[in-house]
């Protein structure tokens, strides 16, 4: 059956209609990206960076929680990465603020990886060239002492914060490899068991390394947990971002001039990728013990 034709005057009211829905669609979903978003800065660098729907970015210089993780995270990526940013489930974040929470389940950490020691960028190499490198570094394993960075995290506490809750001890680490490669990063996985204040806390956690200007960005989500839809849920989350980030920064990803000091051993940068990864998953055990135990009676 042939249907009427649609009046023209209803038919300017229909497009006027599906341009205002498509507005309004497009501002929302703006203004939930920027609600999230922030210039950081990395190096001589500025870096647009939107932690994605959901996360709120730690403000440290306001929130006492906020101070004691960034602490934390420096003291334990110091010579090896600089914290560029910290962020969190919002409604998470907002217990923990307000000293109700019992800790994180969904949060993630952006770092900027020393080269040689020091912050710098890989001169000469353009992106798909680094990514090259990382990925056989990766592929061909990278030997990290569970020792080592239990000792790093737990010199990077606050003494207070360990006499409250004891030692905080990592084991049954578990590096997954490369789970993923595109354009814009190397995506790998890792299963980290922490213990502290007689609690135990399974994370699992997925890392992207890229090259922004030259700086050597790892961008790391981790959630708790349960079975391998964690870890397929959370590079399904990164990957986006990462294409976002690479999008908003350095599309092109060429290669930053040779000229100056630069460059680095790829195996160096694969260890303290692994390190900071470690890291920046342990921390959510600090504060789910200290938020778990009770205080002794008196």
């Amino acid at each position: 059956m042939r249907q009427a034709p649609v009046p023209v005057a209803m038919e300017r009211v229909m497009d006027r209609t599906a341009s205002v829905v498509l507005l309004a669609s497009w501002m929302a979903l703006t203004a939930a990206r920027a609600a999230g978003a922030a210039d950081l800065r990395v190096g001589d660098e500025t870096v647009a960076f939107d932690p994605g729907p959901g996360y709120c970015i730690l403000d440290e210089g306001t929130y006492e929680v906020d101070r004691v993780l960034f602490d934390i995270q420096r003291k334990a990526n110091a010579g090896i990465n600089d914290v560029v940013a910290i962020f969190v489930d919002c409604a998470e974040l907002d217990g923990m603020r307000a000293g109700t929470g019992a800790g994180m389940s969904r949060y993630g950490i952006l770092l900027a990886t020393h080269i040689k020691g020091r912050l710098q960028k890989v001169r000469g190499v353009d992106r798909a060239s680094f990514l090259d490198q990382v990925a056989q570094v990766v592929e061909q394993g990278i030997d990290i002492d569970e020792k080592t960075i239990t000792e790093r995290v737990n010199q990077a506490l606050d003494p207070a914060l360990r006499d409250e809750m004891g030692d905080l001890t990592v084991s049954g680490l578990r590096q997954l490899g490369m789970l993923h490669r595109d354009g814009s990063a190397i995506y790998q996985g890792l299963l980290a068991r922490s213990e502290a204040a007689g609690m135990s806390k399974v994370v699992a956690g997925v890392s992207a390394q890229t090259l922004v200007h030259g700086y050597v960005l790892q961008y790391s989500l981790y959630r708790d947990y349960a079975d391998q839809g964690t870890l397929d849920a959370l590079l399904g989350e990164i990957r986006p971002l990462m294409t976002d980030l690479v999008a908003r920064n350095d599309p092109a990803g060429a290669p930053v001039s040779a000229a100056g000091s630069g460059g680095g051993n790829w195996d160096d940068i694969g260890v303290t990728a692994v390190v900071g990864i470690v890291a920046g998953g342990l921390f959510a055990a600090v504060l789910l013990s200290r938020r778990r135990r009770k205080p002794p009676s008196q």
